[in-house]
């Protein structure tokens, strides 16, 4: 490897390392603002789990989700899906 090539990863290295704190700091604040606007969304009306008892609570309702609601629903068990991508 060339001193140039060198100096240059040395350089980019050192100037990620320096910056890594800064950013992982600068996500999470961010981060922390849009997931408290969204949990604020995601709250249920409290006349939409009036009803709710002896269920079963599915978290995640991709394709695994999906295949349980399914058995749930052909034995007539009731149940809840949650997903955040919903």
């Amino acid at each position: 490897m060339s001193p140039q090539l060198s100096s240059l990863l040395f350089l980019v290295v050192g100037i990620s390392m320096v910056l890594t704190p800064w950013l992982a700091a600068g996500g999470q604040l961010i981060a922390s603002r849009f997931e408290l606007h969204d949990v604020r969304s995601l709250l249920p009306v409290e006349s939409e789990t009036d009803d709710l008892q002896d269920h079963i609570i599915i978290c995640g309702f991709g394709r695994v989700g999906q295949i349980i609601a399914q058995l749930l629903s052909e034995r007539l068990i009731p149940f809840v899906a949650l997903d955040v991508r919903s």
